[in-house]
């Protein structure tokens, strides 16, 4: 059985080359470039991992207030993961790949956010240790072997 990967990148050149790498490799790919995409593909929960940008549109986040916590969308990719996605699936935060031009701003402005910022900092402790917040340029190597080690725990 193939293992499922969402992944969630508003720029189609992006997603377009994830998809078509994961699913060379041998995964069953759900290509979101929204998040009313994302919502609606968290119906066919859990997946075995999760693949986000972390600096997409807000379009779709489910509340004003939610969207009003991604600093104009630096963080819409985190707080759809913390918000939306673990509350579907509690699993997500140890199989997800956060990946930005941006990485830094994350860790800047994680406690900044408005929910308990030691649980928001414990999430992304638990993603950082993982080794999983990623440079867009970091080659396809460095994500296929974060996913297998995702997989070996």
């Amino acid at each position: 059985m193939k293992k499922r990967v969402l992944t969630f990148d508003d720029s189609g050149i992006v997603g377009d080359y994830l998809k078509e790498m994961l699913e060379t490799d041998g995964f069953e790919v759900t290509d979101c470039i929204d998040c009313y995409r994302v919502i609606e593909e968290l119906k066919n929960a859990p997946f075995d991992y999760y693949i986000l940008d972390l600096n997409v549109s807000t379009r779709g986040l489910p509340s004003a207030e939610l969207s009003g916590q991604t600093r104009g969308g630096l963080l819409t990719g985190w707080i759809l993961l913390i918000h939306v996605i673990a509350k579907a699936d509690p699993k997500a935060i140890n199989n997800a790949i956060i990946f930005s031009d941006y990485t830094t701003r994350l860790e800047r402005y994680i406690n900044d956010l408005s929910e308990d910022p030691e649980d928001q900092q414990g999430k992304y402790d638990r993603i950082k240790a993982n080794g999983c917040i990623l440079h867009k340029t970091e080659r396809a190597s460095v994500l296929r072997g974060l996913l297998k080690r995702l997989e070996g725990k």
